[in-house]
Order: structure tokens, then C-alpha cells, then sequence
């Protein structure tokens, strides 16, 4: 079944499948592989604010949860080592989400235009976010780990930072990484940054302090 294959199916709220089926299996109306380690499809119609993930999941799929227009928060236990690209792709509402401690990267527009999201904190075990991860959200603040080595093309752009400082670990940053950042006022770079790509900062019109030691 593609990632996509209920994309924008704003009614459908349960899915169902048969007993006898090898690769799929429904726990109260959500999609996971036959052993239930792997959410596939969470309904874009559910009514329902939160979701908790049960503890024994590994991994969230590929636009998992994508176009939720109720969903508020997921809870996602410490089992989860991998977030799948666009996992929570234009969920309008989400606002909360825990992340696991196992987790190793911010997958390629994991949170894009969810525009509710203004704080997000990345534990010690992820290395990398990658392109569009936060793009159109409405970040003001993010705590990123110095174990974080990159960040990928346009993973901030269309942001609602003031300032952002960026942790000793990260070497290389992407295209149009904070572009359209409209509010950003000021940046710190340290002096182990080897790359800053293009338009990084391109349309940010209130940037005023750059800092490069």
C-alpha cells in the first residue's frame, strides 16, 4: 500500500482489515504491518485530538499521519527508532509531539506546514535534519543538540524565529535553509561551520546581525 494512498480522504476514520490478510493488520481502525511494529496509516478522517502510540511500535511510516486536520498531539513512545519522510506532512493542528530518545534523524519534511508547531525540542541521538523537516511551520523556538552534524535544504524555511544560534556540532547547512523568515533578526554562527548553502537566508527582510567568528 503507498504511503499516500488515503491521502486527503477526509471521512474515511477507521480502517479495516480481514484476519486473514499477511501484511496488514488494523488496531482500532489504524494501518500497521501484520507484526504491529510499523504504523502505516493513521485515517485522515479520525475525530479524535491525541493519539498515543503504543509502547512495542518501531517505526512510524512515510506520511504516516499526513493531512490529520484534527490532529492536536501524538505521543510517540521511546520503542520508535525511525519517523518515516512526512510523517506528520500538513497537520494544521499539531501542536505537541514527544520524540523518542532512540531516534537518529529528522527525515525530509517530517513536520511540513504543520503551522501550529511554535516549540520543538530534538533529543541527543538524532545526527541529522533533513530537507523541508520544518518548513512552513510556525516555529519561535527549537532546542537542536550538539550531536546534530547537518541540516537539509530549506528544513527551517517559512519559520517565525527571531533568532537562532546554531549548535557547535553542525558543519554543513543546506539551501534556503531559513529562507522567507521574515521575522529573523539575528544569527550566531561558531566557527566550525564548513558550509552555508545557497539563499540560506534569502527574503529573511529583518535580518539585521549576522555573527561569524
Amino acid at each position: 500500500i503507498h504511503p499516500m494512498a488515503f491521502s486527503d480522504c477526509f471521512r474515511l476514520s477507521t480502517i479495516n482489515v480481514d484476519k486473514a490478510n499477511r501484511h496488514y493488520t488494523s488496531l482500532s481502525g489504524i494501518l500497521y504491518t501484520k507484526d504491529e511494529k510499523k504504523l502505516c496509516c493513521y485515517p485522515p478522517g479520525r475525530p479524535a485530538n491525541v493519539y498515543i502510540i503504543r509502547s512495542g511500535v518501531t517505526e512510524i511510516g512515510d506520511y504516516a499521519f499526513c493531512r490529520c486536520p484534527d490532529l492536536i498531539a501524538v505521543l510517540i513512545p521511546n520503542s520508535v527508532n525511525k519517523i518515516g519522510s512526512g510523517a506528520f506532512y500538513c497537520c494544521v493542528q499539531l501542536n505537541k509531539v514527544t520524540v523518542p530518545e532512540n531516534l537518529k534523524q529528522i527525515e525530509d519534511n517530517t513536520f511540513y506546514g504543520c503551522e501550529s508547531l511554535r516549540h520543538f525540542t530534538i533529543p541527543n541521538s538524532v545526527t541529522s535534519i533533513g530537507d523541508g523537516a520544518f518548513c512552513g511551520c510556525s516555529l519561535e523556538e527549537i532546542m537542536i543538540p550538539e550531536s546534530v552534524t547537518s541540516i537539509g535544504d530549506d528544513a527551517f524555511s517559512n519559520c517565525h524565529f527571531t533568532q537562532f544560534t546554531f549548535p557547535k556540532g553542525v558543519s554543513n547547512m543546506g539551501n534556503g535553509v531559513f529562507a522567507n523568515c521574515v521575522q529573523l533578526k539575528t544569527v550566531v554562527v561558531h566557527d566550525e561551520m564548513e558550509m552555508i548553502g545557497e539563499n540560506a537566508f534569502s527574503n529573511c527582510p529583518e535580518l539585521t546581525s549576522v555573527i561569524i567568528p
